[in-house]
């Protein structure tokens, strides 16, 4: 399962469509005019105030860029929920699609399923589509920083330490009358992603016990 990246903390800002992938995209050396021009810099050369319309811009690039590469194979976007098909094996529940590679054709209770990977179950899960031949898609972005410096001081902040629970189940998606699986879609794309750097360092010092 594929949905363009999101990366979200103190140090980037950046956009998403879903939950996948949940690993930090691998930045590109090499610097590259992003599509959306910086917002304006103040007399100290610094950006003063929120920035959340140009991380949405470049959002929206990526979007679009994405929805080029795409096209440029002669495919369209197809959005379906993710679903989970539980079964009965061994007197326990076990997913019906674990165990199953990605891209797997697998009938259950009458209805024909493609398993595309784990996620959330209702989340929507977006293929490509050629014809009545859908392919998962495996998003392989150019991934570029847009480095800025921030008016102002780092913000201390602490976690409570504790782990978030994992609630990803093997997700499934529903196949109509007369579709088949085709071998899986690399998609290649440029996207930006904003650094935002303050120009003042607080020491934060240890966290609290």
């Amino acid at each position: 399962m594929s949905q363009p990246p999101k990366l979200s903390d103190k140090h980037y800002l950046a956009s998403h469509v879903g939950e996948c992938p949940t690993s930090m995209p691998v930045f590109d050396d090499v610097v590259k005019k992003p599509p959306i021009a910086p917002p304006k810099l103040t007399a100290k050369g610094c950006v003063n105030g929120p920035t959340d319309r140009y991380v949405a811009a470049l959002e929206t690039a990526a979007h679009k860029e994405r929805d080029k590469a795409l096209a440029g194979m002669g495919a369209a976007s197809v959005e379906r929920p993710g679903t989970f098909v539980p079964t009965k094996g061994n007197g326990r529940i076990v997913g019906a699609v674990e165990g199953r590679p990605e891209g797997a054709e697998f009938e259950a209770n009458g209805q024909r399923y493609v398993q595309v990977g784990q996620g959330r179950a209702g989340n929507p899960v977006q293929l490509a589509k050629i014809g009545t031949e859908v392919h998962l898609i495996i998003d392989l972005p150019r991934s570029y920083l847009v480095r800025l410096k921030s008016c102002g001081a780092n913000s201390c902040s602490y976690g409570s330490g504790a782990m978030a629970r994992d609630t990803s189940v093997p997700l499934a998606v529903k196949l109509e009358p007369g579709e088949s699986v085709g071998e899986p879609m690399t998609l290649h794309y440029d996207q930006f992603f904003l650094q935002l750097e303050p120009i003042k360092y607080i020491d934060c010092g240890q966290p609290p016990p």
